[in-house]
């Protein structure tokens, strides 16, 4: 008797180590996408580590300015534009989960902590591939005709001065900003052919079912049409918010 209840004993512990390590992490998934890129930070910090700062006037106004200028908008757009837009609609995700983890058959109770790393799993998830999905769009219809611009706006000179430069940063933000208001919410708008198929994936990525062990099931409310609406409606507020002059001044700060 004492030695089938030892054998239990250890059954029973063995389990918990099993669904322990079988949860899901609550760490961003990996998509070809760096941590940095997946956080929501401040412009600055978010470029910290990739541009080195330019501090000697005049510059000269080649090819490696180019670069440097388009990454630093590309990051400025991603920190304040789309990683909101990512973010609003992965928390419309979260409001519509229902999870339920059950291990050995529901003998064995999972806390809250554990049904949060599920959520959190499928929550990230989705933010990854919304976020990834909008500036896919955004290098095709913004990025490509911007950085055309900024290459015609670099020829006029041979090197430039701050006061140069930020004439051609404000030019080329306010230029930048008239594509986003335009081709923006659009590109929201096109995420609901996708968008469903993307939650219905993330979801089912983080469900396990292995009999009498462990059971992973997530029923979700999510309302497509409502989570479109408010992404270009966010959108749209966020574009009318931006600045050329203060857009241009954070990036000059920068390079």
């Amino acid at each position: 008797m004492q030695l089938k209840l030892a054998t239990l004993l250890f059954f029973v512990l063995a389990l918990c180590a099993y669904t322990s390590s079988a949860l899901p992490s609550a760490h961003p998934v990996d998509i070809d996408l760096t941590e940095r890129d997946l956080e929501t930070v401040s412009f600055a910090d978010h470029l910290s580590g990739e541009l080195a700062k330019r501090t000697n006037y005049p510059v000269k106004a080649d090819a490696k300015l180019a670069a440097k200028i388009m990454v630093a908008i590309k990051a400025k757009v991603k920190a304040d534009v789309t990683a909101k837009i990512s973010a609003s609609v992965s928390e419309k995700v979260r409001a519509s989960l229902d999870i339920k983890v059950k291990a050995l058959g529901g003998i064995i109770s999972v806390g809250d902590a554990r049904i949060k790393t599920v959520q959190s799993s499928a929550v990230n998830k989705v933010q990854a591939k919304v976020q990834a999905s909008i500036e896919a769009s955004l290098q095709k219809e913004v990025y490509a005709s911007i950085e055309v611009e900024l290459n015609k706006l670099l020829k006029k000179y041979k090197k430039c001065n701050e006061k140069d430069l930020l004439k051609i940063l404000v030019d080329l933000e306010a230029k930048l900003i008239a594509k986003l208001k335009v081709k923006l919410p659009t590109i929201c708008a096109s995420l609901k052919a996708s968008l469903q198929a993307t939650v219905d994936a993330c979801l089912k990525d983080v469900e396990i079912n292995i009999p009498f062990l462990i059971s992973i099931k997530i029923n979700s409310s999510f309302k497509l049409d409502v989570a479109v609406k408010a992404c270009v409606d966010l959108a749209i507020k966020i574009c009318a918010d931006l600045n050329a002059t203060a857009c241009a001044k954070a990036v000059l700060k920068l390079l």
